[in-house]
């Protein structure tokens, strides 16, 4: 499931509750050894940030002994919960994204993103599940990349190519990605530009906002904003005025007197 929140898509993992309950109690069992966090179930150690330094080790043997996928699962998202904290587990996480089941390689590729530590291993390691076979590893991916800025600019190329991915989800993650990154402006705005047309709104959205951040770099892509601001192709309802006044804001960075001959205020 996809949520829309301050205007871009975050995936929800559903997990059974048998699921979680295997992994919890198998977390409880191998954390209770240590008398310090004897009592904090995995799930409950995203809320618990402070103990990373006694948590990670444990919680990083627990994701390599592969006692079952909903385990690999839950204690990746945990380790992510700590950000950079949980760095030390990036070799194992990275392991990880080799993994049979995808959703085990979803669920490490965002943890990653999460740590956003080490982008030397991590970017290379991202842009390869960038042509994973499945889909949510690819979108994963892309928001793994997002989370590291100007340090994933080399994953530039890989997700310019992910733009035209089948999966709209992917595709949004990836523009939402080279938005971060703010990668060279030759190779990129051309690409945004494209993304102007996409039907999914938020694809548009991105793109627009992308395009505003490379400021009077982005001349080129001037007509394109003026068309679709007069098109009906933008956002239906509530997203509609939200949509307008991106447009008209990324036109201001790029070229203030351009708009202000379109009309534009």
């Amino acid at each position: 499931m996809w949520l829309l929140q301050r205007q871009h898509w975050f995936k929800v993992h559903f997990v059974s509750a048998a699921q979680q309950n295997e992994a919890a109690t198998w977390g409880f069992r191998q954390l209770a050894k240590s008398p310090t966090v004897a009592g904090i179930a995995v799930p409950q150690l995203n809320k618990v940030r402070t103990v990373a330094g006694i948590a990670v080790p444990p919680l990083t043997e627990i994701y390599e002994r592969r006692v079952s996928g909903s385990s690999r699962q839950t204690t990746a998202s945990s380790l992510g919960a700590f950000g950079p904290a949980a760095q030390s587990a990036i070799p194992a996480l990275v392991r990880g994204l080799a993994d049979n089941d995808r959703f085990v390689r979803a669920f490490t590729a965002f943890a990653l993103g999460n740590i956003h530590s080490k982008p030397d291993i991590v970017v290379p390691a991202l842009v390869k599940c960038l042509s994973d076979t499945d889909e949510l590893v690819r979108g994963d991916a892309a928001f793994g990349l997002s989370e590291f800025g100007k340090e994933a600019r080399p994953a530039a190329p890989a997700l310019l190519r992910v733009t035209k991915d089948t999966n709209q989800i992917v595709r949004i993650n990836a523009f939402w990605a080279l938005r971060q990154i703010r990668a060279d402006p030759q190779i990129t705005i051309p690409v945004l530009v494209v993304g102007l047309d996409d039907p999914f709104w938020p694809i548009r959205d991105d793109a627009t906002i992308a395009l505003g951040n490379y400021g009077a770099e982005a001349k080129a892509a001037v007509p394109a904003l003026l068309r679709l601001l007069a098109t009906n192709r933008l956002a239906a309802f509530e997203y509609q005025a939200i949509e307008q006044q991106r447009i008209v804001s990324a036109l201001k960075k790029i070229d203030p007197e351009a708009a202000a001959k379109a009309g534009v205020k």
